[in-house]
C-alpha cells in the first residue's frame, strides 16, 4: 500500500515479512518493469517471501493448512471457564443484547446459579486444572455479576478458585460494587474488571439507566475511584457514538480531575457497538444512528494527533496496532486460525446447567454446546456449530489478512444471515491499512531502512 510519496509498504502473511518499497521495487512486484531492481534487492524479496515459486493453489493450500493446525492446535488445549451469575441485572441499556432473555421465559431471569451448580462445575474446573487443560483465569458474567444480592455466591466461587490459585476476571458495569469492597480489598490481587461508560453524565444516565435510580453514572465513577484505591486493575471501556465523541473531551478532563490517569492500574479504550446491534434509542439532533469501525479510529487517531491524549487510552482495533508493531520489531507474531476463544476453548456455566461458549447468545437454548448437569457433555451439533466450522471452508481463505484476523466475529453473522460463521470483517482491512499508514508517519518514516 502506498505510504508516502513513490514509498510503499508491503507485508507476507505467512512469513510475517514487514518491509518498505520505493516505487521500482513496486513496480516490479506488479510487473510493470523489470529495470532499476538489483540482483541483492531480488534475493531479499525471496527471502522475505514476496517472491515464491509456489503456484497460487499451492499456495492457497499452505495457508490452508496453516489455519486449520492453528484451530487444531487450540480447541480444547487451554479450556476457558466462566460463570454466569444470573441473567437478571440492574441497569436498563437501550441497546442490550440479552434483552430477549431478560423480558421473556426462555430462560428465566431471576434464576441464580445454585452452590450446588458451582461445586459440580468445580470439579470439571479442577480436573482440567490436574490436566493443565485451562487458564487459571475465570470469568464472572451475566446478566451483571457483582448485583449485591450475588454476595454470597461471588465469595463462594472465589474461594474454591483459590484452592488452585486461579484470579479473576468480570466485564461489570460497576453499579452494585461497592457492596463488595471489604471482599476486593482482602483479595485486590485476584480481580481484573472491564467496567463500561457510554460517555459524559449525560449520555450515560440516558443509555445505561439504573433500573430504578437516576444516579447510573455519578454510581459508577465514585465505585471506579474506590476500586483504583484498593489496587484493583480496571479496564474502563468507552461505548462511542458520534454524539459522544463531540463530548470526549469533557469526559477525559473528568478522568483527569479524578486523577484516574495517575494509577497504574488504570487504563481505558474507545469502542464501538457492532452495528448489527440495535442502539435501541433515537439519537440525538444531528447524530448519525452509529458510526463505524473506521470513522471511530480515525477519531482516535485526529485526537491523538493533538498530543492530548494520555497514553492510559487506546482504541479497539482487532490487536491490528500489537500485530504491525511485533512485526516492525521482528518478534513472534501468531498465525489467527480463529478469531477468538469462543470457537475453541470457551465454556460458560450457565444457572440452569447448560454450556455456552461466547457471550451474545448466553440465555438461548437453541445457541447451547452442551451441559454440565449431571456430567460435562457437548453436544455433537454444538461442537460442530461452534468448534468444528474453520475459516478454511470460507471465503476467508482467500483473504490477504486471513492470518491476522481469523475470519471475524462470527456472531455478526447471527442477524444477517441466520446463522453462525466466519467472514464478517467488519472493516478490518481499512482498519489495517489506516494504521499501516499511521505508524509509518508516527514511527517508521525516519527510522526505517528500504530494501
Amino acid at each position: 500500500m502506498n505510504v508516502d510519496k513513490d514509498t510503499y509498504a508491503i507485508m507476507n502473511g505467512y512469513t510475517h515479512a514487514f518491509d518498505i518499497i520505493n516505487k521500482d521495487v513496486y513496480d516490479y512486484l506488479k510487473r510493470k518493469s523489470t529495470e532499476n531492481v538489483s540482483d541483492n534487492t531480488l534475493s531479499k524479496l525471496v527471502k522475505r517471501g514476496y517472491l515464491t515459486s509456489l503456484t497460487e493453489d499451492q499456495e492457497l493450500e499452505l495457508i490452508k493448512r496453516i489455519t486449520d493446525g492453528v484451530h487444531d492446535s487450540r480447541r480444547f488445549q487451554k479450556y476457558n471457564f466462566q460463570f454466569i451469575m444470573s441473567y437478571d441485572c440492574n441497569l436498563r441499556c437501550v441497546y442490550c443484547f440479552e434483552k430477549e432473555v431478560l423480558n421473556t421465559s426462555k430462560c428465566p431471569s431471576k434464576d441464580k446459579i445454585t452452590k450446588d451448580k458451582i461445586d459440580r462445575a468445580f470439579d470439571i474446573i479442577y480436573e482440567k486444572y490436574e490436566n493443565k487443560q485451562c487458564t487459571q483465569v475465570i470469568g464472572l458474567y451475566g446478566g451483571e455479576p457483582f448485583l449485591a444480592e450475588n454476595y454470597d455466591l461471588v465469595s463462594y466461587i472465589i474461594e474454591k478458585g483459590k484452592k488452585c490459585n486461579f484470579t479473576f476476571y468480570a466485564p461489570t458495569n460497576g453499579y452494585d460494587i461497592d457492596a463488595y469492597f471489604d471482599l476486593l480489598k482482602e483479595n485486590s490481587n485476584l480481580f481484573h474488571f472491564q467496567i463500561t461508560l457510554d460517555g459524559v453524565e449525560e449520555i450515560q444516565n440516558r443509555n445505561r439507566p439504573h433500573f430504578k435510580n437516576k444516579d447510573s453514572f455519578e454510581k459508577i465513577t465514585n465505585n471506579i475511584d474506590h476500586l483504583l484505591k484498593l489496587g484493583i486493575t480496571i479496564r474502563l471501556r468507552i461505548n462511542t457514538s458520534e454524539y459522544s465523541l463531540t463530548k470526549m473531551n469533557e469526559l477525559m478532563s473528568l478522568f483527569e480531575a479524578k486523577g484516574w490517569y495517575g494509577y497504574e492500574n488504570f487504563s481505558a479504550y474507545w469502542a464501538l457497538l457492532r452495528d448489527d446491534i440495535d442502539s435501541g434509542a433515537a439519537p440525538a439532533e444531528g447524530e448519525k444512528p452509529q458510526i463505524n469501525q473506521l470513522d471511530l479510529m480515525s477519531s482516535f487517531q485526529e485526537q491523538k494527533a493533538t498530543g492530548n491524549l494520555s497514553s492510559k487510552l487506546s482504541c479497539q482495533d482487532y490487536g491490528i496496532s500489537s500485530i504491525l508493531n511485533n512485526m516492525i520489531l521482528g518478534k513472534d507474531v501468531k498465525y489467527k486460525g480463529y478469531f477468538c476463544g469462543a470457537q475453541v476453548s470457551s465454556l460458560i456455566f450457565d444457572p440452569v446447567g447448560d454450556l455456552y461458549s461466547c457471550w451474545d447468545v448466553v440465555g438461548q437454548p437453541e445457541h447451547k454446546v452442551g451441559s454440565y448437569i449431571p456430567d460435562l457433555e457437548i453436544s455433537e451439533e454444538g461442537y460442530q456449530k461452534w468448534f468444528d466450522d474453520k475459516i478454511s471452508g470460507y471465503k476467508c481463505i482467500k483473504c490477504k489478512y486471513v492470518l491476522f484476523c481469523g475470519g471475524g466475529c462470527v456472531i455478526r453473522s447471527l442477524k444477517s444471515k441466520k446463522r453462525i460463521r466466519p467472514g464478517n470483517c467488519n472493516q478490518y482491512p481499512q482498519v489495517f491499512n489506516s494504521l499501516v499508514k499511521n505508524l509509518y508517519q508516527e514511527t517508521i518514516k525516519e527510522n526505517y531502512n528500504q530494501i
